[in-house]
């Protein structure tokens, strides 16, 4: 009673009053010596026999017998004996039929009003005419009966109107559907049994023995329409079998279901739920649906409430008699249900059988049919859509097999994207396409994980393919409708982008790259961390004209994306392909003096970046470390206009600076803490190992001073040698500040980083100490002029972010020279 509104509980309160105060002025008004007690028993036994064996007059509607022996009794015995024969016999039913006890005390009440008030009724009109079929006597039989059926009817329509907040109108049509039966025949009958009771008592007897038969012969219609639909089931079992055992996918198996649920159930829509799991929750999602044209359309639609518990996770089938009225009722027997489920999903769909799609005991979806008018279906349709419901079950269970063992020949386990296989096919597919259709464009985009290898070997494989997950996902979310993600291999994705120019596909990558740059994500014990991504964009047919070579051209945009600094978009250019022959093939081309020499220097600088990778992989500390102090120091060199060769020296002098760093112990390199005395003796050794070792390769003589000098300090105070203002190389003093500067806002076991403003102001206080003043105006300029282009934090530790910082946007393997943001800036002469 607790889902039943409050205004309804004060209306069922007063009802069952009314009805005990009936029962007691019955008690007082009883005619106690003027009736036979025998009679009366009988009567009464015929009548509780009769209501616990209903006759079906209809596939929706049953009538029982007792309401005419009750209106027989309130002809001969009066209201009062009705009264009480009627409250005894509906306590009895509803008692052996386990309905709650305010349901059955209202029930009870209800009735007794209606009929003490059709008894008074007859007896006042009886009065007035003489005989048993006089014109008196039929208007009372006729009055009472019409009194007694509306009174009935308006009980309950206003119980049901108040409890489930419906029209009144709505809920007296839904009762007259099935009272009109009973209206046209029980008040017959019960005259026609007073009547014979009258003229012999065991007259009754003729009446008796045909309703027996009636009785028995609707039970063998019954079980004739049981057979029919016994042998209608077998059918649909035999021809659904055969059709759901050719089917494969789910959509072949979506439409047959839907072809057999039309072909032997009326409806106006058929609509196929699949439970599926996501972020631990359970949900159920329509992926079909068909109207009376019998056309199968796909939607991905969520719906949750609590007739889909019941039905989906409760394994229980639900027939709706009326959506509007609320009328529901279980396949097991009538049950309460929550009823705020209802008007919003099926709108004008008045009647529904909803049904469990399970296996054993897991439960898979539900399969559901709608119709707009009320009361069509009947518990024969629903046991007979349960039955399609078994074999669709097993079927769509194979479909999602089949279809599940197809996603694992063409995706990718770990991101779930396609893998390279069906990319080759697919790219294969639209670029042949686009050739058939004039040429319509077909883009690539190839994207790979910046410094993706440091990365895993920082913080491990497990850590590298959550990394990679997150990249996928992004890459979906970000993607238009259309385009084909899929994963190229290793740390590198590639999207297929059909009917796109390479203009609009460099915006969707350049989505792509802001999307997977802003994202940052904890490792636990290690902070929040960033990673970021390079792409290159190439164009069908403008650029090539078959896939490979598009692929080809892509890759190229992709490597110069990331020799450009890396975290950008590229578009292929005809340069890029040169570059990226001569990168495939070593460098061997037969090219002019001026681009060897640049090959010549590019090869110098790769080296110095992998000794660079070398030195900072020894000191997992220091990932990256290299790399920007090497991007700030051509920074203030720049700034301090120094001449091209002057700043490719200071560029590979800062990348190895550290060198030294391969002659010390890893223990000591690797320690989780502040070193001991010895332990940092051993550390500032490294300087005089770098350039021991650099002075056997005559390639790095002329930057070994440079490396030497780096830990002297302007005052003098310094090592090795304790040189101090212009005795120490203008690239050593450069590097210096570099260096200091990278290491405190750089995170330590030990302690947090600095912020940017925390670590210009210890630069600031070391100038004319530690640093040289010069350097350290230029130096501060540097980093506030990309403070104020970026308008952003240096991020943490991950190396490539740090760098962002200073990286503008043209190749730093070609810094320009001759120009500076200070026209006042002194022009300085190396000393190295």
């Amino acid at each position: 009673m607790n889902t039943i509104s409050p205004i309804a509980r004060i209306y069922i309160f007063f009802t069952i009053l009314g009805g005990a105060i009936v029962l007691g002025y019955s008690v007082l008004t009883f005619p106690w010596k003027a009736i036979s007690w025998a009679d009366v028993v009988l009567f009464t036994f015929l009548a509780g026999l009769a209501e616990l064996r209903p006759i079906r007059v209809s596939s929706q509607y049953s009538i029982t017998l007792g309401i005419a022996f009750y209106f027989a009794m309130l002809i001969l015995f009066g209201a009062q004996v009705t009264v009480w024969a009627v409250m005894l016999i509906s306590v009895l039913v509803d008692i052996f039929s386990r309905i709650r006890w305010y349901k059955i005390l209202f029930n009870s009440a209800q009735t007794a009003i209606a009929f003490y008030i059709s008894g008074a009724i007859y007896q006042y009109l009886a009065g007035t005419g003489s005989g048993f079929f006089s014109f008196g006597q039929l208007t009372a039989l006729v009055s009472s009966a019409l009194a007694l059926f509306v009174l009935n009817i308006f009980f309950i329509s206003s119980v049901v109107s108040l409890a489930e907040r419906t029209p009144f109108t709505s809920a007296w049509k839904d009762q007259w559907n099935w009272i009109k039966y009973q209206l046209l025949t029980l008040p017959v009958l019960g005259t026609l049994l007073a009547f014979l009771y009258l003229q012999n008592r065991f007259a009754i007897l003729l009446l008796l023995l045909p309703l027996i038969l009636i009785y028995y012969s609707f039970q063998v219609q019954s079980a004739n329409q049981e057979l029919d639909r016994k042998v209608t089931e077998l059918s649909v079992l035999f021809e659904a079998s055969q059709s759901l055992g050719a089917t494969l996918t789910m959509e072949e198996t979506l439409g047959v279901i839907v072809a057999m649920a039309n072909r032997f159930i009326p409806n106006d829509r058929v609509n196929v739920y699949l439970l599926e799991k996501m972020d631990f929750r359970s949900y159920l999602r329509l992926v079909g649906t068909s109207f009376r044209d019998g056309k199968l359309s796909s939607l991905t639609w969520e719906h949750e409430g609590p007739l889909w518990n019941w039905v989906a996770w409760g394994g229980q089938a639900i027939i709706v008699y009326d959506n509007i009225g609320k009328r529901w009722i279980a396949l097991a027997g009538e049950q309460d249900v929550d009823k705020e489920y209802a008007t919003e999903l099926y709108k004008n769909q008045r009647s529904a059988l909803s049904v469990p799609l399970q296996l054993g005991e897991n439960q898979i979806g539900v399969l559901e049919i709608t119709i707009t008018r009320p009361g069509a279906y009947t518990k024969e349709e629903l046991q007979l859509l349960c039955t399609l419901a078994n074999l669709a079950s097993v079927s769509i269970k194979n479909a999602q097999l089949y279809e599940e063992t197809r996603s694992l020949a063409s995706t990718d386990g770990l991101t779930g994207l396609y893998n390279h296989r069906l990319f080759q096919e697919l790219l294969y597919k639209e670029i042949s396409k686009a050739h058939r259709e004039v040429e319509q464009p077909v883009s690539l985009i190839l994207a790979d994980v910046d410094y993706f290898k440091k990365f895993n070997d920082q913080f491990g494989h497990q850590v590298g393919d959550q990394v990679l997950k997150l990249v996928a996902q992004l890459f979906k979310q970000n993607i238009r409708e259309g385009d084909i993600a899929a994963r190229y291999g290793g740390e590198e994705f590639a999207v297929i982008l059909p009917l796109t120019t390479k203009e609009i596909a460099w915006e969707v990558a350049e989505r792509l790259r802001k999307a997977v740059e802003s994202h940052s994500f904890e490792i636990p014990g290690r902070g929040v961390q960033r990673i970021s991504i390079s792409l290159g964009v190439s164009s069908f047919p403008k650029e090539a004209h078959a896939k490979d070579p598009l692929i080809q051209r892509a890759d190229a945009a992709l490597y110069f994306a990331k020799e450009s600094g890396r975290n950008r978009v590229s578009l292929y250019s005809k340069e890029m392909l040169f570059k990226d022959r001569l990168r495939r093939r070593g460098g061997t081309e037969k090219v002019g003096p001026h681009a060897l020499e640049r090959i010549q220097n590019g090869f110098f600088l790769q080296v110095s970046r992998l000794v660079a990778n070398l030195i900072d992989a020894r000191d997992a500390q220091h990932i990256g470390h290299s790399s920007r102090v090497a991007t700030y120091s051509v920074k203030v060199a720049q700034k301090l206009r120094l001449s091209m060769e002057e700043i490719q020296l200071i560029r590979t002098a800062a990348l190895l600076h550290d060198v030294g760093k391969l002659g010390i112990s890893e223990n000591i390199l690797q320690k989780r803490g502040p070193l001991t005395s010895s332990e940092f003796d051993a550390i500032k050794r490294h300087p005089e190992i770098g350039y021991t070792l650099l002075g056997q390769l005559g390639v790095f003589q002329q930057i070994g001073t440079i490396i030497y000098q780096h830990q002297e300090h302007y005052d003098g105070t310094g090592y090795p040698q304790g040189l101090s203002k212009d005795q120490i190389s203008l690239g050593a003093r450069i590097i210096a500040v570099a260096d200091a500067f990278e290491t405190m806002v750089s995170t330590r076991p030990y302690r947090n980083p600095f912020t940017i403003h925390e670590a210009l102001i210890e630069i600031q206080k070391g100038s004319g100490k530690q640093f040289d003043p010069a350097v350290v105006e230029r130096f501060i300029a540097v980093i506030g002029l990309e403070l104020r282009r970026t308008e952003r934090e240096l991020p943490e530790t991950f190396e490539g972010e740090a760098s962002k910082l200073v990286v503008s946007d043209h190749n730093e393997d070609e810094p320009h020279c001759g120009q500076s943001d200070q026209a006042q800036s002194p022009t300085y002469k190396s000393s190295s």
